[in-house]
């Protein structure tokens, strides 16, 4: 990923994506807004092409986000939103509600933005060395970071293939039933049973792990200022 003809090293744009992840999630609305800035600045930069990928990730995030909105609107005591007196304003949403279901939803839209952007702009091989890197202090409790990193990093490359798989199957399954429960029935059994088809088809994948290759020390401060910013 270069910026300014520098190529980011991949440590460092891992290390970059969860400081700004959990940035985000922990910052207010202000730390929200300088995330927003942030983030258009670098599809600015790289293109947005890179954009294609985030509606895909949001489409399969939709319900989840209905629910989280519905629990903040509902759930979070404050004033009602609409004024029609003390017997109903217990059944409307409130406005703190609804202040912090959009500050939720659009701090989640942004970091899966930014994820969309690590991915498409980091190869499988980076993107193993990097998170086999960050790994390191796992080893000490007993863990081997060599199978975390190489779970990790085959887990969010399927993330596009398992995506087509639902759709295959879905159609296959198409909506001949008539109860529901029965169509979940057909189409887990069916999932299930392409999964397991198309694992046993899948030829073997060599991964290598770069270690030798250190980011430089200047590169560094990237994580850090967006800490400050942030």
């Amino acid at each position: 990923m270069p910026i300014s003809g520098i190529i980011i090293h991949p440590v460092i744009r891992l290390t970059t994506l969860i400081v700004f992840a959990i940035s985000v999630s922990l910052g207010q609305v202000g730390d929200v807004a300088a995330a927003v800035l942030i983030l258009f600045c670098l599809y600015l930069i790289l293109g947005f092409s890179y954009l294609s990928g985030v509606s895909k990730l949001l489409r399969r995030m939709k319900w989840f986000f209905i629910s989280i909105t519905v629990l903040y609107l509902w759930f979070t005591p404050g004033e009602a939103i609409f004024s029609t007196g003390p017997a109903w304003s217990t059944w409307w949403p409130t406005i703190e509600g609804l202040q912090q279901a959009l500050h939720r939803v659009t701090a989640l839209i942004i970091i899966i933005a930014a994820v969309s952007l690590l991915l498409k702009t980091t190869s499988r091989t980076q993107l193993l060395t990097a998170i086999y890197s960050l790994a390191y202090p796992f080893q000490y409790l007993g863990l081997s970071r060599e199978r975390l990193a190489i779970r990790m990093t085959l887990v969010l490359g399927l993330v596009d293939e398992s995506s087509l798989l639902m759709k295959d199957v879905r159609e296959r399954v198409g909506n001949q039933t008539k109860s529901k429960v029965t169509y979940i029935g057909r189409l887990a059994g069916e999932l299930f049973w392409e999964a397991i088809q198309r694992a046993e088809a899948m030829p073997s994948v060599q991964l290598e792990i770069t270690i030798d290759n250190r980011p430089p020390l200047y590169q560094w401060l990237l994580p850090f200022l967006l800490l400050v910013l942030l």
